[in-house]
């Protein structure tokens, strides 16, 4: 490994490891964590360590940790140069660590961007998913420890960015303290940076998160704040768009009453708006839902309205139209209305013709069970 800064080993140096337990509030890190915070490479590292240990606060524990004591607080003075400039520089490692992370980001992570200043070592390498995973559930409690600290530090982009990248991963197992706090220092830093948008967005990516880990009530307030922010910056798509992702959450959480509150909300705006499109889907959304609450003929009821309103509207897709007139063949079935039922499953296997042979398969390998 070659040196990828000046640094001396010297007092600044030791004065910077001793700090970087203090600015991530913790008593026990691994020596890379340390070296990368005194701006020293792994071949210095080890010998400053060595010193500290030898009758000073450190001690080696194991695993190429190293513990202090007695336990430091917080750094009291958390916007001094010293400590932001050790909050930046972690901060900065761990970003670049899980922006090469083999499962990163199946959600969008436009607009929260960093780019670090300077490496003090090469990037964590992961050789395959299980070590990029292991890796993950080791450093969650830094990860957060690295939000906070970037928040506490003024870094906001940094600290906004390194949520954004902890959002976009699973879970790794164990309590979820540690992310109620990424959550906390990650929406805060959004905020200092006068950045609602930002805001916004690790809101909605943290309760998708929280709700992919089965803590739906976390999920469930992250919704409703993403919701708030959006109402408040007045950009109708935005929180239409909220609307869709808490109705979601809902109804995996199995409360479908709460989901079709947010249909009939979303059904009501596109209504006032003109939109037919929106209307069209909102109409669907409540059918399929109340299909699955077992009310059919409500169910049938909201999936009519919704044909008609799909019905010589430009733009709509074949797809579209097939998935509502499945819905309302299986409604129409659970109401016993068969013929029309079988009817409506043979529409949409005709539109899907020659466009998505695997759908119309589904639907007649449907037609068919019903038959039965």
């Amino acid at each position: 490994m070659t040196r990828a800064s000046g640094a001396s080993g010297g007092a600044a140096t030791r004065g910077d490891l001793l700090r970087a337990f203090r600015v991530l509030g913790t008593d026990v890190l691994p020596a890379r964590v340390l070296a990368v915070g005194a701006d020293v490479d792994l071949w210095l590292v080890d010998g400053v360590l060595a010193g500290l240990a030898a009758g000073g606060p450190l001690r080696a524990v194991g695993d190429g940790r190293y513990a202090v004591r007695p336990a430091p607080p917080l750094e009291p003075s958390p916007r001094e140069a010293r400590a932001v400039r050790v909050a930046r520089r972690i901060g900065e490692d761990f970003l670049t660590a899980l922006n090469t992370f083999p499962d990163l980001a199946d959600a969008p992570l436009l607009g929260f961007d960093h780019e670090p200043a300077r490496l003090v070592l090469p990037a964590v390498g992961f050789a395959d998913r299980a070590a990029a995973a292991a890796w993950l559930s080791d450093h969650r409690d830094l990860l957060a420890a690295a939000v906070r600290a970037g928040s506490r530090a003024g870094c906001h982009d940094l600290a906004v960015a390194l949520a954004a990248r902890i959002w976009s991963l699973p879970a790794p197992p164990g309590d979820r303290a540690w992310a109620h706090e990424v959550a906390r220092w990650g929406a805060e830093s959004a905020a200092e940076a006068r950045r609602p948008d930002a805001v916004a967005g690790l809101l909605a990516a943290a309760a998708r998160w929280f709700a992919d880990a089965g803590d739906f009530a976390t999920a469930e307030l992250h919704g409703i704040r993403e919701s708030r922010t959006r109402s408040e910056m007045g950009v109708p798509f935005g929180i239409a768009d909220a609307l869709w992702r808490r109705a979601g959450i809902y109804r995996r959480w199995g409360r479908p009453d709460a989901a079709l509150d947010c249909y009939r909300e979303l059904a009501a705006g596109y209504h006032d708006s003109d939109d037919r499109q929106g209307a069209a889907r909102a109409s669907t959304a409540i059918g399929a839902t109340l299909l699955e609450s077992r009310r059919p003929e409500a169910a049938a009821e909201q999936l009519e309205q919704a044909l008609r309103l799909y019905r010589g509207l430009p733009g709509t897709t074949p797809a579209e139209r097939a998935a509502v007139l499945e819905y309302l063949g299986r409604a129409l079935w659970a109401s016993g209305e068969h013929g029309v039922a079988l009817r409506r499953l043979d529409e949409a296997m005709g539109l899907l013709a020659d466009v998505d042979d695997r759908a119309a398969d589904r639907i007649r390998r449907l037609r068919a069970d019903l038959e039965r």
